[in-house]
């Protein structure tokens, strides 16, 4: 019998255990289970096992994450995954069931192979340097906006990021795109803490509209559209979740207990997550938020909302707009997030871009009772909203 860890609705619970056989339904996926029974192994052990590239095996192994059925521990710049520990008896059940149905002779000798790699390497020697510096990297991704293909695409390329510490999101996880829910329980599953962005706060507590900006009467009835929509599509589980996100979350590259390296995460300013702050903003305004802040020079501050990536300094603060996940509006449609790196005395950042299943995406909003528009909006890299006769 099926028992879930939080309560839900029927919906919910049966999105949960369409998820998990989904995850089930691919014979890599399977394959890649039957190999983690044997313990602990890293992407290229897996690789090198299946005998397949490795975006493909990071792709299945992004999916099992997603699911639930699979974990994550980093090593150093390793990453090393692993079978889940199941979170409910469902999980717990397919994982026995898929164990059962694995004891072929081919796949047994698969699993054999493969726990004699399952022992980590040693980590590497640090020289001198290494032991006096401090370097903190993390990657932000913003404004995901319910888009589940682009979210695990970027989660396939966050992975293989070499010395990442921590995962952040800046908010805004759902609206526009149809799967609300999954992202928001993913992002939960994985530990990927983040701040409110405006649709999730508004939301969440029923705002009469997200507090988003319109460029004209067909773009404000489109996202009153998608509000309606969302509001109504989103179940109790993913409501409470959204509704205890906090405004903003400070980072200490160090630790704690040293002063200097402050990293500030929010959604649209320090202020309100429903101001837009965009690369023209002169300095005048930079500094004022920085202020309300509370950041000095040597710091950062990290925010998304605009969907345009940039990054700039004003009086020694790095100030970085993460761009974004799911819906970027510069015209190139290829998912976006942001790398920031201290190195012990400064913050740095890089913005970086992910080809993702555009076609996925856009056929799921027209399969939805989304707008149409948001396809072609997703598929043009923000340019263009047909329909609206732009």
């Amino acid at each position: 019998m099926f028992t879930s860890s939080a309560p839900g609705t029927a919906t919910s619970d049966a999105d949960q255990v369409s998820r998990l056989f989904g995850a089930l339904a691919d014979p890599t996926r399977v394959r890649i289970l039957n190999l983690l029974a044997a313990g602990e192994l890293c992407v290229c052990d897996l690789v090198e096992t299946l005998d397949q590239p490795q975006p493909t095996v990071s792709r299945h192994l992004a999916s099992l994450r997603a699911s639930g059925l699979v974990g994550v521990r980093r090593r150093g710049r390793f990453a090393y995954y692993r079978l889940a520990e199941p979170a409910a008896a469902l999980e717990a059940d397919l994982l026995a069931l898929v164990r059962q149905g694995l004891d072929t002779a081919s796949l047994a000798d698969e699993r054999r192979r493969a726990g004699a790699r399952s022992d980590p390497p040693p980590l590497p020697r640090m020289t001198a340097a290494e032991t006096t510096m401090t370097t903190f990297r993390v990657a932000l991704l913003a404004d995901i906006h319910a888009n589940l293909p682009a979210f695990e695409a970027v989660l396939e390329r966050v992975d293989g990021i070499a010395g990442l510490d921590a995962r952040f999101h800046l908010g805004d996880l759902v609206g526009y795109a149809p799967w609300p829910n999954e992202v928001v329980e993913s992002l939960d599953r994985l530990g990927i803490a983040g701040v409110a962005g405006n649709y999730d706060s508004t939301v969440a507590t029923g705002h009469e509209h997200c507090g988003c900006r319109y460029e004209d009467p067909r773009q404000e009835e489109l996202a009153h559209e998608s509000y309606a929509w969302t509001r109504g599509a989103v179940v109790p589980a993913t409501r409470r979740r959204l509704g205890a996100l906090p405004f903003r979350l400070d980072l200490r590259a160090g630790g704690g207990h040293r002063s200097g390296g402050r990293l500030t995460l929010v959604h649209g300013t320090p202020t309100l997550n429903t101001v837009y702050w965009t690369a023209d903003r002169d300095d005048s305004f930079c500094r004022k938020m920085i202020a309300a802040a509370g950041l000095r020079p040597g710091d950062a501050l990290a925010f998304g909302h605009t969907h345009l990536p940039w990054t700039r300094e004003v009086d020694g603060v790095l100030l970085v707009n993460a761009g974004s996940v799911g819906r970027p509006k510069d015209g190139d449609p290829r998912a976006g997030f942001a790398v920031l790196t201290h190195d012990g005395e400064r913050w740095s950042a890089r913005h970086e871009r992910v080809e993702y299943d555009v076609g996925r995406a856009a056929r799921a909003i027209v399969d939805s009772d989304l707008p149409d528009a948001f396809a072609h909006y997703l598929e043009s890299g923000g340019r263009r909203l047909v329909g609206d006769g732009a």
